[in-house]
């Protein structure tokens, strides 16, 4: 009976132990070369330092071109451990949906993704980088060579926190020449640190330039920091909106909203959905927005004057740094008070500046070029006489091609004598309410019966009362009734046999003309 007990203890044992996968990072370099089943938990010591050579070699790579389903747990053995887990290969995809716990105060866990390999965190993953006490996150470092990819999937959730209640989530991640893909706000890395709850979080491009964030599926809100230190590209399939702004404790800030922190970077914005910046921003000298498709809309202004705290006590970032330069399709729209850059370069007959009511460019230099448009909110009366500066520019060059500027069917027109000189438009002619569709609004407006030989009446929107005019075939005025209502009757009585005009005025301004045939 001893001898029985023994021998299922060391059963037991050896159960365990095969349950359990240690992996040294200065040490272990394990290729996965065909089909993936291993569900063993990894234990992981040591490190090797971020986006170094090694990185490609040590630690848990996969190198199949097969899709891999990895659900293991992975932890660390001490402050130290830094998982590695790499996908190389064009057909090369990891899947993973197991708990990552890497919350070691000196933890540099990467993933590396090499020749078009895909790691992806799945709605099942569970990534805990936040250590505990201090709630200071650490990050996933991504290291590619410009075509590998890291995604999170539908579904995936980065912050656990609670709004600074639990140590768990993924408040960052850094990449270097690596693709990002994401499609849900959840799944944004972000954290909050407690007293008070706010937020530490941040997306860091940085190392080698090339790296892409790709946006997907969904509207997305971040709120964290986009911190680029190398050039970059921003891809919007769906609607990007960078809402951060800096969160400031005792021992650290977390500064919010988008930088571009070394000089002479380019950050390039492509696809068809917009980017909308609501939060900080900061921008060194020699930065460069290049829009080539999409909108980009800024509803913060790019400039932060005279802020000592402004990104880590060094007052060179500002919006007077930043030349926007719209290339192919782009757009860039301005919705703020005022947006204080360096030079707005449009450099293609399709690219369109917009400028919203109430809000001004102020610029050192432009090359104007495209189309110019300006947008007025529902709700605005426009009155003869009103002006409005959408821009001043010390040195301008170029002309617009088009200027598109609301008439509301006709209602208004304007006076653009000072649009070049001063940056001004106003309002020569009309007076009008904004805010409802014009053609929708005229559509609504009938003459009936027409033909006619006995009188006529009106079918009008709503309630509105108009001006009515008739006019000869030679435009003579032969009738006007002011405030006429609907269903009211227009003797035709007196008038010949023939083809008329009339002319419909609405209170707002807006006016319809057509013929009326009389019997």
């Amino acid at each position: 009976m001893k001898f029985q007990l023994i021998i299922l203890f060391i059963c037991l044992t050896g159960l365990v132990q095969a349950q359990t996968w240690n992996m040294n990072m200065l040490t272990d370099s394990i290729n996965i070369t065909g089909p993936y089943s291993d569900t063993r938990n990894i234990v992981v010591s040591e490190r090797q330092m971020r986006y170094s050579d090694p990185v490609k070699k040590f630690g848990l790579h996969f190198r199949n071109n097969m899709v891999n389903e990895m659900a293991n747990d992975v932890s660390i053995s001490n402050l130290f451990g830094s998982p590695i887990i790499g996908a190389h290969g064009p057909r090369t995809v990891v899947n993973y949906s197991g708990n990552f716990q890497s919350a070691g105060g000196q933890s540099f866990p990467s993933l590396c993704v090499l020749d078009s390999g895909k790691i992806v965190l799945t709605a099942e993953a569970r990534v805990n980088l936040v250590l505990s006490g201090s709630f200071f996150t650490r990050q996933f470092w991504c290291l590619s060579d410009g075509t590998g990819t890291v995604e999170f999937a539908p579904g995936f959730v980065a912050d656990r926190t609670q709004q600074g209640v639990t140590a768990d989530g993924l408040g960052s991640i850094r990449f270097s020449n690596c693709n990002l893909v994401t499609h849900e706000t959840q799944g944004l890395p972000l954290g909050y640190r407690p007293n008070p709850g706010m937020i530490n979080s941040h997306l860091v491009f940085e190392d080698q330039p090339g790296s892409r964030w790709i946006t997907k599926t969904n509207t997305q809100d971040y709120k964290g920091g986009l911190w680029v230190r190398v050039s970059m590209a921003v891809e919007t399939q769906s609607n990007l909106l960078l809402s951060g702004i800096r969160s400031v404790w005792s021992d650290y800030t977390n500064f919010g909203g988008i930088f571009l922190e070394n000089p002479e970077l380019t950050l390039v914005k492509e696809g068809a959905s917009t980017l909308t910046i609501t939060g900080e921003q900061g921008y060194n000298v020699g930065a460069t927005l290049v829009i080539r498709s999409g909108n980009v809309n800024f509803v913060s202004n790019p400039y932060l004057a005279n802020d000592s705290t402004f990104y880590k006590s060094q007052n060179r970032q500002t919006g007077q740094n930043l030349e926007i330069l719209l290339e192919q399709n782009g757009t860039v729209q301005f919705s703020g008070t005022l947006a204080h850059i360096r030079k707005l370069n449009v450099q293609s007959e399709n690219a369109v500046v917009r400028v919203s009511r109430g809000s001004t460019i102020l610029a050192k230099e432009a090359e104007f070029g495209g189309t110019f448009r300006f947008d007025i909110p529902s709700g605005i009366r426009l009155t003869v006489g009103d002006s409005f500066q959408v821009f001043a520019v010390n040195v301008l060059n170029g002309r617009f091609n088009n200027l598109v500027l609301p008439t509301y069917g006709g209602a208004i027109s304007w006076d653009t004598s000072g649009f070049y000189l001063r940056g001004i438009l106003k309002v020569a002619v009309g007076d009008v309410v904004t805010g409802f569709d014009a053609k929708e609004l005229l559509n609504q407006i009938n003459v009936y019966p027409n033909p006619s030989a006995d009188w006529i009446s009106l079918e009008l929107p709503q309630q509105e009362s108009v001006d009515f005019w008739m006019y000869n075939a030679a435009g003579k005025e032969v009738f006007y009734q002011k405030n006429l209502k609907q269903g009211e009757r227009i003797s035709l009585q007196g008038h010949s046999k023939g083809v008329f005009y009339f002319k419909v005025r609405l209170q707002n301004g807006l006016s319809k003309t057509g013929k009326l045939m009389v019997e």
